[in-house]
């Protein structure tokens, strides 16, 4: 009888050890594990761009001070394109556009800024164009046969001789003799006031950038027609802090791709009214 109550014993102390184990092996199976830490992420490069913001239809301001124009179009469409950077974008005086690159409160400069071989050496400048201002002949409306420079040999046009189109139509003028035009330097003339020469007849052709054609027509109403032909790509681009040597290869890509994929003609047509990047 003892025996069988040792056996029973042992029985039930075995049974009780073994649902021990088991409810701790349960408990162990069960735990839930910590969750490991996620990854910090890398916080976005801020690149501050300055401007002036005067410039329409480029870069300037609308009636709530917004910073608007075909540049922040063409800048926010780069900053798609590279998510390790985000633009700020701030409005600037021209009298500090180039010390505030210099000086490090700005990174990039935009807005309609020319290239040149003074700027390229002390600036990181991509060496694809961002854009262009671009000027066609204007003549009097019952004119169609002038076109182009190819039209106006003997022809006179007046143009203010500090502008880069100045310079363009002397070295057209040294590389075609037989078709030289009669350049009227005059200080200072406005592209307003060269249109009322062509229409009261003092010159026969005025060069005019596109963009400014329409704003000058709505005032004035001349009988002037403008050629369809582009007859001057003065290029502009973005100047960058030369330290930003990573930056600027990633921005130059990522505007190339703007080119090829037609954004940036869009951006043109709307901002200007015509392609800029077409080959007219």
């Amino acid at each position: 009888m003892k025996m069988r109550s040792r056996k029973i014993l042992a029985g039930v102390t075995a049974l009780a050890l073994c649902l021990v184990l088991t409810a701790c092996g349960s408990s162990q199976s069960a735990a839930t594990p910590s969750p490991s830490p996620s990854p910090t992420e890398t916080p976005q490069q801020v690149i501050k761009v300055g401007m002036m913001a005067t410039l329409k239809p480029f870069v300037y301001t609308d009636d709530s001070d917004n910073i608007i124009g075909y540049d922040i179009d063409m800048l926010n469409a780069i900053d798609e394109l590279l998510p390790d950077y985000t633009f700020e974008y701030q409005n600037l005086q021209f009298s500090v556009l180039f010390t505030s690159l210099e000086n490090g409160t700005v990174d990039m400069l935009t807005g309609t800024i020319g290239r040149n071989a003074e700027r390229e050496a002390k600036y990181l400048v991509p060496s694809i164009d961002s854009g262009y201002v671009v000027s066609s002949l204007v003549v009097p409306e019952d004119d169609t046969a002038t076109n182009s420079f190819d039209d106006m040999a003997g022809k006179k046009i007046p143009m203010d001789p500090a502008r880069y189109e100045y310079n363009v139509m002397k070295e057209y003028n040294d590389e075609h003799p037989d078709k030289a035009m009669v350049i009227v330097e005059m200080a200072d003339v406005t592209q307003a006031d060269s249109m009322k020469m062509v229409a009261d007849g003092r010159c026969d052709a005025a060069l005019i950038y596109r963009d400014s054609f329409e704003e000058i027509q709505k005032e004035l109403d001349l009988p002037v027609r403008m050629s369809d032909v582009y007859a001057v790509k003065q290029p502009y681009c973005q100047l960058i802090n030369p330290s930003l040597t990573e930056f600027g290869a990633k921005y130059e890509e990522a505007l190339q791709t703007l080119i090829d994929n037609g954004t940036m003609s869009q951006i043109s047509v709307k901002w200007l009214g015509y392609d800029m990047f077409a080959d007219n």
